[in-house]
């Protein structure tokens, strides 16, 4: 079931450095990340978003949305995309997932959803390091312009703004769900075993 004000956003704006490749065109599920995470998102969001960087909105399909970084959010990692698609959706809430993250579930974020209060952002926590995944992160409305006002303080840590605001942590219903794959050795170990 959809939410109203719930926008997706899959964050794909990064350069992929120590990947090589760009991650959200790595295949997992049988059809490029980005497109799987967008399908997961589907069905739970108002609209699904895809925040992309030049070379990889080029390589999009049509019916895929994208936004690029709006200039004024500009190179402050995945802080950039979300404020720039949370300028396009003012009083929305957003469903932010990562396209490094090729274990989790619909039900993960189906487990986010329902731990969503309205107000206070939640996200899957990371066992190995008891904090939130803030690229898999329910972010509230009320969240987003006291993250602009942090970004504008010289803030631009989702994971500190997470920890400042006391965000609730939801324990992942999949085991692996909060495992990022970003170099080339983690995707071959995974494509190899499965």
């Amino acid at each position: 079931m959809k939410n109203a004000r719930l926008i997706g956003i899959v964050l794909c704006g990064g350069k992929s450095k120590r990947m090589g490749n760009d991650k959200a065109l790595l295949n997992y599920h049988d059809q490029p990340q980005v497109y799987h995470l967008t399908n997961l998102m589907s069905d739970i969001c108002e609209k699904v978003v895809v925040s992309a960087n030049l070379p990889l909105s080029q390589h999009l399909s049509s019916d895929c949305y994208s936004i690029a970084d709006a200039p004024e959010f500009a190179n402050h990692g995945p802080l950039s995309g979300l404020l720039s698609v949370a300028q396009e959706f003012p009083g929305s809430n957003f469903l932010v997932v990562g396209c490094d993250y090729p274990f989790l579930q619909k039900k993960d974020l189906e487990q986010l959803t329902n731990h969503f209060k309205g107000i206070q952002s939640c996200g899957i926590l990371n066992p190995e390091t008891n904090e939130i995944e803030p690229l898999i992160c329910l972010y509230s409305a009320a969240d987003i312009s006291a993250l602009a006002a942090e970004l504008k303080s010289g803030n631009d840590s989702l994971r500190r703004f997470l920890i400042k605001r006391d965000a609730m942590k939801v324990a992942s219903s999949t085991s692996k769900a909060y495992l990022s794959v970003d170099t080339p050795y983690e995707y071959q170990k995974i494509i190899s075993a499965s």
